[in-house]
């Protein structure tokens, strides 16, 4: 998925931990974040909270372009946005005022991140979870969709440093298959969870015509 990332974009580099079994895609240089990447993310806007991630992003490289780092004062600035971007994030309020717009192209993007095809016993389930703070993007995807279900995990008391979370779940055999399989069928995966969903899929059809216990 990467090397095609990096064929579409005609830059970055691709570097492998083999000792982490995991490959990272990086961007480094300042003119194409600039005048590839942020205009990118402009036009496509992001539905979850790495939206406010962006903005401080588009932000600090505005301030590189500028030199703004080579002064304490906006060399301390660009360090405090950095202290407070993606976990380290407290305050989520502009979240409330941002657009969500779901298309399936997004969904399917999406899903590959944090969806899951899953089996429990010989039943099929589909569902993505989420932390706390993306439960309204989880519901639009609900009213895109016009079904499934929305549910919030709380702080468990027993896990303290577990972080509450969200998912979106469906479970109808009836909408699996004649919902989500036709339409996801006429989307193009670009992750190894492609796989997952051809044998999830054939599962949903064995348990829609009665081949199951």
């Amino acid at each position: 998925m990467l090397l095609e990332l990096q064929k579409i974009l005609q830059c970055g580099k691709i570097y492998l931990d083999n000792e982490n079994y995991s490959c990272r895609f990086y961007i480094r240089n300042l003119s194409i974040i600039n005048q590839l990447i942020i205009p990118i993310f402009q036009e496509f806007p992001l539905n979850t909270s790495k939206q406010l991630n962006f903005i401080d992003f588009s932000n600090v490289a505005k301030m590189l372009t500028n030199k703004l780092h080579l002064t304490d004062e906006g060399l301390t600035q660009i360090l405090n946005i950095k202290s407070q971007m993606n976990n380290n994030r407290e305050d989520l309020s502009k979240l409330a005022y941002r657009p969500i717009k779901i298309t399936w192209p997004w969904l399917l993007g999406f899903l590959e991140g944090d969806g899951s095809f899953s089996v429990s016993g010989t039943l099929p389930r589909f569902f993505i979870d989420a932390t706390i703070s993306e439960t309204n993007v989880l519901i639009e995807i609900k009213n895109f969709l016009n079904c499934g279900n929305v549910h919030s995990r709380t702080q468990s008391k027993s896990r303290p440093n577990q972080k509450p979370t969200s998912s979106f779940s469906i479970n109808s055999i009836e909408i699996l298959y004649n919902f989500l399989i036709v339409n996801l069928d006429n989307l193009t995966f670009m992750t190894k969870k492609y796989k997952d969903f051809l044998d999830w899929k054939l599962i949903v059809k064995l348990n829609y015509l009665g081949y199951h216990p």
